[in-house]
């Protein structure tokens, strides 16, 4: 009697407070594999930077429930910062509409353990280069479940020609700085 008690409680109990996070990652599977990476960061560019955005893709790598966090787009969007960009892939998809298409996306590095992807990145935004982060959460289903992401909000305001963001000092785009690559377990 006892013991069916005590299974019983820790049913309940392990099926309680389960959060986004613990549901969607996994290390129990292999690591991601190089060629999973590049198609995640691939799929992930042209919805970010393209329009108008491929909903088709977008469903195939990035879950329902997809969260999105970047204070850099809420700035440029006036939304409050430390708040969350997007809580569904609808809203991502709504939000990345809105923006205009930024040309082509270089790579710049590119790292990946077994359920996530960083991946440095420009824009090749003009007058100046937007570069910019991202951390791609990806869970058991190999799709993307989550994203921390940050761009240089100065050289995207510059590059939308908001005038106010240009100021009264001189910039200029140097030659050096992160060199290409890419790390990984698989």
């Amino acid at each position: 009697m006892y013991s069916r008690l005590l299974v019983g409680f820790l049913a309940v109990v392990s099926s309680v407070g389960i959060s986004s996070a613990e549901k969607h990652q996994s290390c129990s599977n292999k690591c991601i594999t190089d060629g999973e990476v590049t198609y995640l960061v691939n799929g992930f560019r042209k919805i970010i930077s393209e329009s108008p955005v491929n909903r088709t893709l977008a469903a195939e790598i990035i879950v329902q429930d997809f969260v999105s966090i970047s204070d850099s787009v809420n700035f440029v969007d006036q939304v409050p910062l430390n708040t969350t960009l997007t809580h569904s892939l609808p809203q991502l998809l709504e939000q990345e509409s809105r923006l205009p298409a930024v040309g082509s996306v270089k790579d710049l590095y590119i790292a990946h353990n077994c359920e996530t992807i960083t991946w440095y990145f420009e824009f090749a935004t003009k007058p100046l280069p937007t570069r910019g982060i991202a951390i791609l959460f990806v869970g058991e289903n190999r799709r993307i479940w989550k994203a921390y992401r940050e761009a240089n909000v100065g050289a995207t305001l510059v590059a939308m020609g908001r005038p106010e963001c240009r100021g009264d000092f001189g910039w200029s785009v140097g030659r050096e700085g992160v060199e290409g690559g890419r790390s990984g377990c698989g």
